[in-house]
């Protein structure tokens, strides 16, 4: 999201994509602070640490996937083709470069891709290439992969923090009570009541990394 946010006045956004960017910086400051978080970076390499931001990111979507069934009752490929349906639907919305990555992702599944190393290998990689200065991000699967017990363990312990965290802040439940009841003009009860689930999972877990 960062990268489509240079220039973008927050306040002339629509209430929803405003609140959801506050969310995700909210959920940004949260992460950047938690100690399990702080000490999990310094046990990367030197050549690597000032990195261990976006590797830990990328690292606990792995884990969001494998653990997805302790934070949410509905089948992840449900999940996901819910936030690519949503993605498309908004596609004119987004800026043009914003559209490009949002058609590479859903094309190659990256949401599903990050399950195994392999897709987080590629992902970090990808990453490497796309920044503007020479960097050791490429090839820091084999770190993760050197620390992925702690690694996990430590995502484990910062999961059901950050969603405790999320609720309590609670910046986009107005927004989605809102739309639940618009939508109830036109769904029934129980088409409401998934909707409004799966947005509710889609803004509190993946946008959280």
């Amino acid at each position: 999201m960062g990268d489509f946010m240079r220039g973008v006045n927050v306040r002339e956004l629509p209430r929803a994509i405003a609140h959801g960017v506050q969310n995700h910086k909210a959920v940004d400051r949260f992460t950047d602070s938690h100690d399990g978080v702080r000490q999990l970076k310094v046990s990367f390499s030197s050549q690597r640490r000032r990195f261990a931001g976006i590797i830990i990111d990328v690292v606990f979507d792995h884990f969001l996937i494998k653990h997805w069934r302790d934070y949410s009752g509905d089948a992840l490929s449900d999940f996901t083709a819910f936030c690519y349906d949503g993605l498309a639907s908004m596609r004119q919305e987004m800026p043009p470069r914003m559209q490009q990555r949002v058609d590479w992702m859903i094309h190659y599944d990256l949401l599903n891709s990050y399950a195994g190393l392999k897709g987080v290998s590629n992902a970090l990689n990808g990453i490497s290439q796309r920044m503007r200065f020479e960097n050791r991000l490429a090839g820091a699967i084999e770190e993760v992969e050197n620390h992925y017990v702690a690694l996990e363990q430590g995502f484990l312990a910062f999961f059901s923090e950050l969603c405790t965290h999320v609720q309590t802040a609670s910046i986009e439940i107005q927004d989605n009570n809102s739309q639940s009841r618009a939508d109830r003009s036109h769904k029934d009860h129980s088409s409401d009541e998934n909707s409004l689930t799966y947005r509710h999972q889609s803004r509190r877990l993946f946008r959280s990394f």
